[in-house]
């Protein structure tokens, strides 16, 4: 199932360690996936590593772009409905704010799992859960209610 084989790829490159800022990564074969998705040296690499893993599985993947926005955008029109009840496989999309008027980055991951308040994501480009600020592909605890839905200044959840 594709499902099963995108979960086994985020879960061989959790904890790939990104050097520099968007330079290089410690983990040769995610960067060539990454490369092979379209991403280049200093791009973001969220939405990229999230289109690696699925054209890697075998997933539909083409409307995924280098943008998370753009993503959300493409998939709206191939007829993706959003929700806001996130579900395995799903993508959990943000979108930057900066005075309660949405611009055009953000954020993208993979949802893994999840309960009434916390999703379990796979995302490219996030603070690992160490104290450093080290950036990596790995699992992450995102909460999706409340307030991160009306953020005026920030990441704001969109959806799923």
């Amino acid at each position: 199932m594709i499902l099963d084989e995108v979960f086994k790829l985020c879960d061989r490159f959790n904890g790939v360690k990104e050097i520099g800022i968007n330079q290089d990564f410690s983990d040769q074969e995610f960067k060539a996936l990454l490369i092979d998705a379209g991403w280049y040296t200093g791009a973001p690499y969220c939405s990229f590593s999230v289109r690696a893993i699925f054209k890697a599985a075998g997933a539909e993947y083409k409307y995924i772009s280098g943008s998370a926005w753009r993503t959300a955008l493409n998939g709206s029109l191939r007829g993706y409905e959003w929700t806001t009840k996130p579900k395995p496989g799903a993508l959990m999309i943000w979108r930057n704010f900066k005075n309660n008027k949405p611009l055009s980055s953000g954020h993208i991951g993979i949802v893994h799992t999840f309960d009434s308040s916390i999703c379990v994501t796979f995302e490219g480009n996030a603070d690992s859960n160490d104290a450093d600020t080290i950036q990596e592909f790995g699992r992450h605890a995102r909460r999706y209610t409340g307030s991160v839905w009306r953020t005026a200044n920030g990441m704001r959840l969109m959806g799923f």
